[in-house]
């Protein structure tokens, strides 16, 4: 089995990777931690991007991407794991790295964003869910109970 974990550093993402590493997996299974540098001027079509932003924004990764490696790997010390940082645009560089990879399984996490935020902002989570040639596990954050009937609720009053 392959599994891929998409990472950017963030809480949902570090939640994917205890996700990984809490759980037993098949013998022989093999993990990719991948992260994907996209540069946020490109992003909004502000081109070219400030010299080197590029660079700092891989770098960074690079760290991050070695941290959530050794977690895994102190976790699963038989087993193959290794890191990647790629650029471009994440949806599609995770898709396509899953894709050239082979992997069975992209696990990866949700920021949750609802409404404008998430019109402005986008859901890579749903995009790659359409897009992946695999299958996909999205770790969110479990809500508190009550909060949803709570959020009904308010709706229903106002």
């Amino acid at each position: 089995m392959r599994v891929l974990i998409a990472v950017d550093g963030s809480e949902p993402s570090t939640r994917a990777v205890r996700s990984v590493a809490d759980r037993e997996w098949p013998p022989g299974t093999e993990f990719m931690v991948l992260s994907v540098a996209e540069s946020p001027y490109l992003e909004y079509g502000l081109y070219p991007p400030p010299e080197g932003i590029l660079a700092t924004i891989h770098q960074h990764l690079e760290r991050l991407v070695k941290s959530d490696v050794a977690i895994l790997q102190s976790r699963f010390p038989a087993a193959a794991i290794t890191g990647k940082v790629v650029e471009g645009t994440v949806k599609y560089m995770i898709v396509e790295t899953a894709r050239n990879w082979n992997a069975d399984l992209i696990v990866m996490g949700s920021h949750g964003r609802r409404g404008l935020n998430r019109l402005l902002l986008g859901s890579v989570a749903e995009s790659v869910l359409h897009l992946a040639p695999c299958s996909i596990e999205i770790i969110k954050e479990k809500q508190p109970a009550g909060k949803t009937e709570q959020a009904e609720q308010e709706k229903v009053a106002s």
